[in-house]
């Protein structure tokens, strides 16, 4: 999910609305539509994470590290309301708090 479409959608979001791209190639409309997609996205993993601790049952994999890296590092920069998505938040939580990711992060 991350990768692909994730991923897609972020990239989208984030060269029509950075300045690290040209601005005769950025399009607010184009930015608005990918931020809608991705605020349906998180939706999706709302409803995934519903009765999990992870994406994938009970335990941390490479999928969460993964996803939970992008969806963070997103949301910095891409204004979201995720006050209906506390499945996402605590996920986002748990992994992003995890003292492997802590190590990552300081280095």
């Amino acid at each position: 999910m991350g990768s692909v479409t994730l991923g897609g959608t972020i990239f989208r979001i984030f060269h029509n609305t950075s300045e690290w791209f040209p601005a005769e190639t950025r399009n607010a409309l184009q930015a608005e539509s990918a931020r809608q997609e991705f605020e349906g996205q998180l939706k999706i993993l709302e409803q995934r994470l519903q009765g999990r601790e992870y994406l994938l049952g009970d335990h941390f994999t490479l999928v969460d590290a993964a996803n939970a890296a992008a969806i963070a590092w997103a949301l910095s920069f891409i204004k979201v309301d995720t006050s209906g998505l506390s499945n996402v938040t605590a996920w986002l939580d748990r992994s992003t708090r995890r003292p492997a990711n802590q190590a990552i992060q300081g280095a």
